[in-house]
């Protein structure tokens, strides 16, 4: 009776929580669809195109979760608007709006196509801010599509729209941008000069989410340039930000990030440590890549610390989850780091196992997409063929050696045989000799 009491008790109070969490989402979706229909009617009613501007910008963001048929229906009219009255500002405005809408949904292309015709209305009336902004997003889109060197000119034109500008804030986004450019190139120190200008931005203006993500960057430049000490000292400045703010997430990134760097100044207790933290609230938030990505760290740390039983265990959970997903990359990262343990244990046919599905994958990959990639193993894949060689050496030789080992053994007693029997017969030779000569006395 007392547990049918609870189970009663536990089911009032959980539909009272449903019931109002239904009630406040019915609110919610119903409040936005109330604005959508003010802002038609509004738009219908109004004398002033000025106004029919503002309106048609306040309602594509308000119908942002809408069918995308609807969106394109508003920004069409939006831009056409523009267009009769050649109103470059508002047109250029409104295809840079666009385009941000098809960068939301990943249709690259054409967010590249509105963002070009947003900077040709900007380019007529001579707008630097709109420029700037323009380039910025088209820079931003070439960078998802692995166009870097597109990339890379988009934003040096954003570059100089928002200096021209005297637009700091912009200014500062595309160091940002710039810098990660630089350093998906290798550039590490131009990529250290952009992420600092960045860095320097956000503190003089008070921004510490922006400050954290800048430090981090920069521990990731330094990390590239094997400045380990000096990577550590900012992922620890970047962590202390996070903390500031209670950021939880943010605290993860450091913690993983600490970790790497610790482990590679030898510190693998301390490492672990630091990792276990950053899987503890990835796991929490629910973050899979992120936590897939911490769980791969943890398992490479605990290889380097010879625990090889809890670096296989953690390697395939990150594996399995990895699978679940789709992660590809982290597929084949993972795959590389199961090969490397096995091989570390003197487990040759799984490490060759994992070491050739990492091939594969890779050829896959680059099958698939037909862009430059710039994971390490898509780089230089011979790495992986040399550890499938190397494991197939070793495996070969460990073969050999439980072959050849009764042989050698038998080999060492026949010598040890003749050997002495070589000694009797030198001794009974010398016996015979001092014989001889004390008869010859």
């Amino acid at each position: 009776m007392i547990r049918r009491n609870v189970t009663l008790a536990l089911f009032r109070r959980w539909s009272k929580r449903f019931c109002l969490l239904l009630i406040f989402f019915s609110l919610s979706v119903g409040a936005r669809a109330e604005l959508v229909d003010s802002l038609r009617r509004a738009l219908r009613d109004a004398n002033s195109d000025s106004v029919r501007y503002l309106l048609y910008e306040r309602l594509v963001k308000a119908q942002r979760d809408s069918s995308f048929e609807v969106n394109v229906s508003t920004f069409s009219q939006w831009v056409g608007l523009a267009n009769r009255r050649g109103a470059h500002l508002e047109a250029g405005k409104a295809e840079n709006c666009w385009g941000i809408e098809y960068l939301h949904r990943s249709d690259l292309s054409e967010a590249v196509r509105h963002f070009s015709r947003s900077v040709q209305h900007y380019q007529l009336i001579e707008n630097n801010s709109g420029l700037g902004r323009a380039y910025n997003n088209m820079g931003i889109t070439f960078r998802r599509e692995g166009r870097f060197k597109e990339a890379f000119l988009a934003f040096l034109q954003a570059m100089q729209g928002f200096k021209s500008a005297n637009d700091a804030l912009g200014t500062a986004m595309v160091y940002n941008n710039l810098a990660q450019v630089y350093y998906q190139y290798g550039q590490y120190g131009q990529a250290l000069e952009y992420f600092t200008e960045y860095v320097k931005y956000n503190q003089e203006n008070n921004n510490p989410l922006a400050t954290a993500n800048g430090e981090n960057n920069i521990g990731a430049t330094y990390y590239e340039l094997k400045d380990y000490r000096n990577a550590l000292n900012h992922y620890y400045r970047s962590y202390a930000i996070y903390d500031s703010l209670n950021n939880q997430l943010g605290i993860a990134l450091a913690s993983d990030n600490i970790g790497l760097m610790l482990r590679e100044l030898g510190q693998i207790e301390d490492a672990i440590s630091h990792h276990q933290r950053a899987v503890g609230i990835f796991r929490d938030s629910l973050r899979m890549f992120q936590l897939t990505t911490s769980l791969g760290n943890l398992a490479t740390t605990y290889r380097l610390g010879k625990n090889y039983q809890l670096a296989l265990e953690v390697a395939l959970e990150a594996l399995h989850r990895a699978d679940s997903l789709s992660f590809d990359e982290l597929k084949t990262l993972l795959r590389e780091e199961l090969a490397l343990v096995y091989e570390e244990k003197g487990n040759y046919p799984t490490a060759l196992q994992y070491a050739k599905q990492c091939i594969e994958q890779l050829k896959q990959e680059a099958q698939d997409k037909g862009q430059e990639n710039l994971n390490e193993w898509s780089k230089d894949p011979q790495l992986l063929e040399a550890l499938i060689s190397r494991a197939s050496v070793e495996h070969e030789t460990d073969g050999q050696l439980t072959t050849f080992l009764p042989t050698l053994s038998f080999m060492h007693y026949v010598l040890f045989l003749l050997g002495v029997l070589c000694g009797v017969v030198l001794t009974y030779a010398l016996y015979r000799i001092r014989r001889r000569r004390l008869k010859q006395r």
